[in-house]
């Protein structure tokens, strides 16, 4: 009977010392940039950053065919996203949004730019 106790204890040991020592993923963001009639925008730039505006969260990217551009991070934000896109009429259509970011989580914001 003592051997089974001893056996029990010794598994459910086992399993919350694996379980406390997994890593936490990272923390993924999609921003998808729409125009004015709901159609994905390419080649949109993408600046994803936190204020003030010392801050060291400054980064720029460009939307893919999809109208997508992609972020990962390390730990848990809440981050300003402006886009902008110069339009064939040469004027910039902007937009701007607010995302909030966790580990282990992909969050997704649809920005739409006029």
């Amino acid at each position: 009977m003592s051997r089974r106790i001893v056996f029990i204890f010794l598994f459910l040991a086992t399993i919350i010392f694996f379980d406390t020592c997994k890593k936490p993923g990272p923390a993924n963001v999609v921003i998808t940039v729409l125009n004015d009639t709901n159609v994905v925008v390419q080649g949109a730039t993408v600046r994803i950053y936190s204020k003030p505006s010392d801050s060291t969260i400054d980064i720029t990217k460009q939307t893919d065919a999809s109208g997508r551009a992609s972020f990962e991070f390390d730990t848990d934000y809440v981050l300003n996203v402006h886009c902008e896109k110069e339009m064939d009429n040469h004027q910039i259509a902007k937009g701007d949004g607010v995302v909030e970011i966790h580990v282990n989580a992909t969050a997704e914001k649809t920005i739409t730019i006029k």
